[in-house]
């Protein structure tokens, strides 16, 4: 499978961390976090700076959409590539 380099984080596998999280204890001295378009929005996953490819053939910039297929279990998947995960919410 082709992977681009990610449009959010630029490869960088970081994005800032917004506002409002800044302030959070645990991002203390912190100014980025995982980018949570190439891989860092997995349960237990890891940002890669790497992610699928569009139908148009640009990287993808996920927008996901949730449905719940069990008691504890959501499915996403992505409105543009089909990228797909599940979170497990008993975890």
């Amino acid at each position: 499978m082709i992977k681009l380099v990610c449009p959010k984080c630029r490869g960088s596998k970081e994005i800032p961390l917004e506002a409002d999280e800044v302030n959070y204890s645990w991002n203390r001295g912190k100014t980025h976090k995982p980018c949570n378009n190439c891989g860092g929005q997995y349960q237990w996953g890891k940002a890669t700076g790497k992610v699928s490819v569009r139908p148009d053939g640009g990287a993808c910039l996920h927008e996901y959409t949730g449905k719940t297929v069990g008691r504890c279990l959501t499915a996403y998947s992505c409105r543009h590539c089909a990228e797909g995960f599940t979170i497990d919410s008993g975890d």
